[in-house]
């Protein structure tokens, strides 16, 4: 977030004060679009995700019930991949017994 503000102030002209003369230090000068920049990240980019979240807020609401849902489907779907990986080691343990063939095997064959 800091990057982004400093590279917003950047292309609004905002002068570091160590970079200022020393009357625009007295003057706390900055150019117009310098303190444009100021007002909007201070001001109207906080609003407009206040409002961007109260209404995904109001558009996705969650309940007891949906709550209740939803770990629900959590639940069955870490059992559902539990079966998968108890599967996946029972095949693996399975192939073990078998011994590989050897590639002298299968060109005496052809």
């Amino acid at each position: 977030m800091i990057c982004s503000t400093d590279y917003v102030l950047g292309i609004a002209g905002y002068i570091n004060p160590d970079d200022q003369t020393d009357e625009q230090r007295d003057q706390d000068y900055q150019p117009d679009s310098a303190r444009k920049a100021l007002r909007l990240m201070i001001g109207i980019v906080p609003s407009v995700l206040i409002f961007l979240t109260a209404l995904a807020v109001f558009l996705y609401p969650i309940d007891r019930k949906r709550h209740e849902e939803i770990l629900l489907a959590i639940k069955q779907r870490k059992e559902a991949e539990e079966e998968t990986d108890e599967g996946r080691e029972r095949t693996d343990e399975a192939d073990d017994d078998h011994s590989p063939l050897d590639v002298s095997d299968l060109n005496s064959k052809n």
